[in-house]
């Protein structure tokens, strides 16, 4: 049998993996809903749900059409979906 501590650090390196997919595929989402994507500035959490669902929450600071910088919440629910990442972002402005 292997070292549970070498298991338990593989485990970590695949967790970490699976949270820098999902907040790839959150930013994504998000950008996709901007005016200006390359202002957006991001800050965030992660949690885990059942059935392979997971939920991003923060907010993103970026600018509108007319140039001024806002705050928007985001809640994003990733899917696992097999060898793909499934995000949906759902922007609330503050």
């Amino acid at each position: 049998m292997g070292d549970p501590q070498t298991a338990a650090g593989a485990d970590d390196a695949a967790l970490a993996v699976v949270v820098a997919f999902v907040i790839t595929a959150c930013k994504h989402a998000t950008t996709l809903q901007l005016k200006a994507p390359s202002s957006a500035e991001f800050a965030r959490s992660m949690s885990g749900l059942p059935n392979g669902k997971r939920v991003v929450t923060g907010y993103v600071d970026a600018q509108n059409s007319f140039g001024a910088k806002l705050r928007s919440d985001i809640r994003c629910e990733v899917y696992d979906e097999g060898a793909n990442l499934r995000a949906f972002a759902h922007l609330t402005p503050r």
